[in-house]
């Protein structure tokens, strides 16, 4: 059994904390060693792939990935070679996807543009769990939440919210593993302390009750 904890910190003064949990083999006690590649960008973008001992389970996480179509693109090109590598099971977005103040609706071109078109390559055709950056909260955020229906990748209903249990076979046995999703935005008019106050003991209760520690 493992907790894995990925936090990041963005200038944007954008937190987000994300939990796996899973469910190994004993036979394989550290699962999660791991190699983490970053793109070499020019900009602030970042990406994290997770490349665990245990083949046939492996993700990437995504932050801040362009502005412009040519950086989207880049980003996007680079994590479709990737993917391909190792099969990946999922995608997460740490936020600051659509610059400068996010979308203005659900028709908003950009969701089509920057992530449908940019990121459409088939190694990407995975769910992508997605949580918010200061420059989504500009924008119409609850657009970005509502494009969960729209979208068959696109995972982000709420501010906070969880994955459902995914199972995938490795070279070691079957695993299981649940992501919790929360963000907090420091500074930004639409959320405060008080929306932490309420997702900390809504974590405390979605772990106990996981099927994937079991």
């Amino acid at each position: 059994f493992f907790v894995l904890f990925s936090m990041i910190f963005f200038l944007s003064t954008t937190m987000c904390l994300f939990l796996i949990v899973g469910n190994f083999p004993s036979s394989q006690p550290r699962p999660l060693s791991h190699s983490t590649e970053h793109c070499p960008l020019q900009w602030n973008a970042n990406i994290s792939c997770w490349m665990p001992r245990a083949k046939g389970f492996c993700f990437a996480v995504v932050g801040d990935w362009g502005e412009y179509k040519a950086q989207v693109r880049s980003v996007a090109f680079r994590m479709s070679h990737w993917a391909a590598r190792c099969s990946a099971m999922f995608f997460v977005s740490t936020g600051d996807n659509f610059y400068k103040v996010g979308v203005r609706n659900l028709g908003d071109r950009q969701l089509k543009r920057t992530f449908e078109e940019q990121f459409g390559f088939a190694e990407l055709q995975r769910p992508w769990f997605i949580t918010l950056g200061q420059h989504d909260l500009m924008g119409n955020y609850t657009a970005l939440w509502q494009y969960t229906n729209v979208s068959s990748r696109w995972r982000s209903p709420s501010a906070f919210f969880t994955s459902p249990v995914l199972t995938a076979a490795s070279n070691v046995g079957s695993t299981t593993v649940q992501l919790f999703v929360f963000t907090t935005c420091s500074g930004c008019r639409f959320f405060n302390d008080r929306l932490l106050e309420v997702q900390v003991p809504w974590l405390k209760e979605q772990l106990l009750h996981s099927k994937a520690e079991r």
